[in-house]
């Protein structure tokens, strides 16, 4: 699967974990955070208000070994990964596959 940002390509790999969740304010944005085999997190913002998908994303290597050069910023993004499985259990969001399903 890839996504393509600013002629960036950022690939995620199938096997990554994934955790998800939708905007407060609407059912069409989505806050998606990837973790890679590798350790690597890979944060998405998705828009999908059909007929458009617009999507943003940005990667971060690990800090020991994998060449990333956000320390802090990282071990936020791991919080940020428990904090949404945390929202996913208390108040389980049943429309993140398909928000405007008929």
């Amino acid at each position: 699967m890839q996504f393509i940002h600013n002629s960036a390509r950022i690939a995620v790999n199938m096997s990554a974990e994934r955790s998800e969740r939708v905007g407060d304010m609407d059912n069409f944005s989505r806050l998606i955070v990837f973790r890679q085999e590798d350790g690597d997190i890979i944060v998405q913002v998705v828009e999908e208000d059909k007929p458009y998908l617009k999507i943003a994303a940005v990667e971060f290597c690990t800090p020991a070994g994998g060449g990333g050069r956000s320390r802090a910023t990282f071990d936020a993004l791991l919080e940020l990964i428990e904090a949404m499985e945390r929202d996913n259990e208390e108040q389980p969001q049943n429309f993140l596959k398909s928000p405007k399903s008929p």
